[in-house]
């Protein structure tokens, strides 16, 4: 499948869609459309608005649409502001005219029309798609929150997961990448009957977005911060947890009141890593020509030099000598 993200040119007042077009590029067709709302007054924002809409054709040629379901935020008024009281979540699946309607649950995210999964399991499916890398991300472990069920994604990105029953719980991906960039949907909600299909799909947004999205802007207003990422591991390649992470650089131009001045400032950013070893460092200069080092009790210094590449992204792990 070949996704195609789409977003509002920039920030506004007015709630707007985001999201990705799935494309079947061997039959040159349009398979889905998975969208959220964005721009959504403050109380909203929480809630993930989402919705997916799926495109079939039939053998004579005509365009239908098999699957939907939308996902809308229910609010109340309360002390003259709006308030999150739950979440809405309708659907509709087709099926031949003049065949009986499947039993189903009104809150259920999408009854399936397939009587080969109509017994107790229930399946979810979805893509998990890197937009840095532009490529799906293989090998992320997906599972149930308490972890019974679980499955990996395929080559293309891809992953199926049986469960029996129904299921009320979290759904959790799991790779390196996903905890790196903070995803957010990496942990998701999702309930489905008996016998039902339902939908989750994981989307890492571009450099540009997890730059806005982590750092901020620069202090002239006028772009994104860079951002340095990645793990610290030891000789034998564990994750090494609450390794200290600094690094410098040198400025030699600001910009004041919309003029360059010439400068000689020495920058520092500098964090601990997470359980997981994992590092992320914000507020670096276009350019910067970085001395990154990382120092842990007992251990020597690993100092290295690295530049910030064009899309002010760098990615970099570091190995710590054994003791």
């Amino acid at each position: 499948m070949t996704g195609l993200e789409f977003r509002p040119a920039k920030v506004g007042s007015q709630p707007e869609l985001t999201g990705v077009l799935w494309l079947d590029p061997k039959a040159n067709a349009l398979r889905s459309l998975n969208f959220d709302y964005v721009n959504l007054p403050i109380p909203l924002r929480i809630a993930r608005t989402t919705g997916r809409v799926e495109f079939q054709q039939l053998p004579g040629g005509q365009w239908i649409v098999p699957r939907w379901y939308i996902r809308m935020p229910r609010v109340a008024q309360m002390a003259s502001a709006d308030s999150l009281l739950g979440y809405q979540e309708v659907g509709g699946a087709s099926r031949p005219a003049g065949t009986a309607a499947p039993a189903s649950d009104a809150n259920a995210v999408i009854p399936t029309i397939d009587e080969t999964v109509a017994g107790p399991q229930s399946f979810i499916s979805g893509v998990v798609y890197d937009s840095t890398t532009g490529t799906p991300l293989q090998g992320v472990q997906v599972s149930t929150g308490g972890g019974r069920f679980k499955t990996t994604t395929s080559g293309g990105g891809h992953y199926e997961l049986a469960i029996d029953g129904p299921l009320s719980d979290t759904i959790v991906f799991e790779h390196p990448r996903l905890r790196l960039y903070r995803v957010a949907t990496r942990v998701q909600s999702i309930t489905l009957p008996s016998g039902a299909r339902g939908q989750a799909n994981v989307l890492v947004p571009s450099y540009g977005t997890l730059r806005r999205r982590l750092c901020g802007q620069n202090e002239t207003a006028t772009e994104s911060q860079g951002i340095a990422a990645g793990y610290v591991r030891d000789a034998t390649g564990r994750p090494v947890a609450n390794a200290h992470v600094w690094a410098t650089w040198q400025i030699l131009w600001v910009e004041q009141n919309g003029r360059l001045v010439a400068t000689n400032q020495q920058r520092t950013v500098e964090t601990d890593t997470g359980s997981d070893g994992s590092y992320l460092l914000c507020g670096f200069t276009r350019g910067a020509q970085i001395t990154a080092k990382v120092g842990m009790a007992g251990r020597n210094t690993v100092q290295e030099k690295v530049v910030l590449p064009a899309n002010m992204v760098l990615e970099h792990d570091f190995r710590l000598p054994a003791r």
